[in-house]
């Protein structure tokens, strides 16, 4: 600490201005970096759950809506069907798009057995389907009411329902799980920044009553030596060490204490009669 003790005023003021600003910039870093990562969480939670949990409600409705028509055809005219086959082509190419982007937002093994379990599901289903289409096609509607509610058609049937509903939980799970990734980070954020923030308010302070202690001791020390030099009081010790600007004048000052203690002396001695007395002239301008 006597290195900075011993720097120059504007030395000491410069060092301390950099002390806070480095740990500003280490405050400002630190919370960029924080909100990077909770930003970068965020978007792992919108791009791996939320976003996929609304896909799998559009294959559901989807779904749901290819059913209906299912249903719908066998109540039709053989010649007024192709309507409804053509809108339930539609509703599956869409269900297979949306599925094969669904796969590439899979994280957990879980969920990709998940993913695999659906399609063997649903594979199966569009194969039952096709069987009722093409009966209801021929107007044979008996076999594709047979084949509608027949025991093959009702499990298949249950289990897309219960793969889908799989899936829903897994994300709505992982959804969860990356939410509270994103609380603890920012929550870790929060205490380090006030952390930080604490500490750049203690350190400030701590520098400030430093160079304040640093500046005001000394000159307090020389105002008592005038204030007594003033008062005829010649036997006065200047103990400051420093070697800043404070440090010369204090060193000044002691000088002039001295040539005064000097000069008091001399002038004693004289007026004792003791005219042997030398004054050493100091300068050109000592008027002693």
């Amino acid at each position: 600490m006597r290195w900075y003790k011993n720097l120059r005023i504007p030395y000491k003021l410069i060092v301390s201005f950099l002390l806070m600003a480095v740990l500003a910039i280490i405050i400002g870093f630190t919370g960029v970096v924080s909100l990077v990562s909770v930003r970068e969480d965020a978007q792992i939670l919108y791009e791996k759950a939320a976003k996929p949990t609304s896909d799998l409600a559009q294959v559901l409705e989807l779904y749901q809506e290819y059913r209906v028509e299912l249903r719908n055809i066998i109540l039709m005219d053989s010649s007024q069907i192709q309507g409804s086959i053509d809108a339930m082509n539609a509703k599956n190419e869409q269900i297979q798009t949306i599925m094969a982007n669904f796969e590439s937002t899979i994280v957990a093994e879980a969920t990709r057995e998940q993913y695999n379990r659906f399609l063997t599901s649903y594979d199966k289903y569009l194969v039952l389907a096709e069987e009722i289409i093409q009966s209801a096609r021929i107007g044979n509607k008996t076999n594709a009411t047979a084949a509608l509610f027949s025991n093959d058609m009702a499990q298949t049937v249950a289990n897309v329902d219960d793969a889908m509903t799989q899936l829903f939980n897994q994300k709505v799970n992982g959804a969860a799980s990356q939410y509270n990734l994103i609380l603890a980070a920012s929550k870790r954020a929060n205490i380090i920044m006030m952390a930080l923030s604490l500490a750049g308010a203690l350190l400030a302070i701590v520098m400030g009553l430093t160079v304040a202690r640093l500046i005001s001791r000394p000159i307090t020390q020389l105002v008592n030596a005038a204030d007594r030099l003033a008062l005829g009081d010649v036997d006065i010790d200047i103990a400051v060490d420093a070697k800043d600007e404070i440090g010369s004048l204090a060193a000044a000052f002691a000088k002039m204490v001295e040539n005064i203690r000097h000069q008091a002396l001399a002038a004693q001695q004289v007026a004792t009669g003791d005219l042997t007395t030398e004054v050493p002239i100091r300068s050109a301008n000592d008027l002693l």
